[in-house]
């Protein structure tokens, strides 16, 4: 049976507005997945930061970034 696209739209939108929950849950959940990542990945580097000497004190102009991880 081939169906139409005007067909095929309505259904695709009569299925969202039945799932919203759905959605709106999925959507949540890649945002914290996202926030999870960002802030494992900030976890994991600020320490090896720290072990090579660069610390946010030394750190006052562009220059600075750059004199620090050359040490």
């Amino acid at each position: 049976m081939k169906r139409g696209v005007i067909d095929v739209l309505r259904r695709a939108l009569d299925d969202v507005i039945a799932n919203w929950p759905l959605i709106l849950l999925r959507i949540g959940e890649a945002i914290v997945l996202t926030i999870i990542a960002v802030a494992a990945i900030f976890i994991i580097l600020v320490p090896i930061a720290v072990s090579i000497g660069i610390s946010a004190a030394s750190i006052h102009s562009p220059d600075d970034i750059e004199h620090a991880l050359l040490l």
